[in-house]
């Protein structure tokens, strides 16, 4: 897991996750749990979130979503 002092998620703008979750495949035909994407975030530059997919049950419903849980700045190499 990604230590708490280099996970940058609650400094980015709900916004942004939002279009990196839509990024992702459909979550109800992915077969990982676990998913990465890179975005750039204004005033962060290049960040790479990790998401994992969320089972949501209610009552006789069930939705399956992404969810951030970890971004982490990515160092630009020349």
């Amino acid at each position: 897991m990604i230590p708490i002092k280099e996970n940058i998620l609650r400094l980015i703008g709900g916004e942004y996750v939002a279009a990196e979750t839509k990024q992702l495949p459909d979550p109800n035909t992915a077969k990982e749990e676990f998913q990465e994407t890179v975005m750039e975030v204004p005033n962060l530059g290049k960040v790479r979130f990790t998401c994992r997919r969320f089972k949501s049950k209610h009552h006789k419903s069930v939705n399956i979503v992404w969810s951030a849980i970890a971004a982490v700045k990515v160092d630009q190499v020349p």
